[in-house]
């Protein structure tokens, strides 16, 4: 599937087993966006230099109340039920959920140096 961003070469690959569970992909999934313009505000570049974003350890309730367990929430997800992963991790970093207090928020900056010229 090509990258549905005008101009854009990317290509994303997908096998299926069966020529119905292609045909559900595609009734789904009508465009696709490579990485770089899923978001491009978070791509490194000439000009882009830095990138940052948080994470926030939140409580997770069944649909019952109970509580699940803590979770990593991103940024964009703020405000919502809707949580990541009780375990995140990225260059130089590792963070289980369960070893903070809810409220608890990571914030991972990205940032490029150049050469002197």
């Amino acid at each position: 599937m090509k990258c549905s961003h005008e101009g854009c070469e990317e290509c994303g690959y997908y096998a299926f087993s069966t020529k119905r569970e292609l045909a559900d992909h595609y009734k789904r999934v009508s465009k696709w966006l490579c990485v770089r313009h899923t978001n491009p505000s978070s791509v490194l570049g000439l000009d882009n230099l830095s990138t940052s974003t948080k994470l926030i350890c939140k409580v997770k309730l069944m649909d019952d109340g109970k509580p699940l367990g803590k979770f990593w929430q991103e940024e964009r997800d703020f405000g919502t039920d809707r949580v990541s992963s009780r375990f995140q991790y990225g260059n130089g970093y590792k963070a289980y959920a369960n070893d903070f207090p809810e409220g608890t928020e990571i914030v991972i900056t990205a940032s490029v140096s150049l050469p002197d010229r």
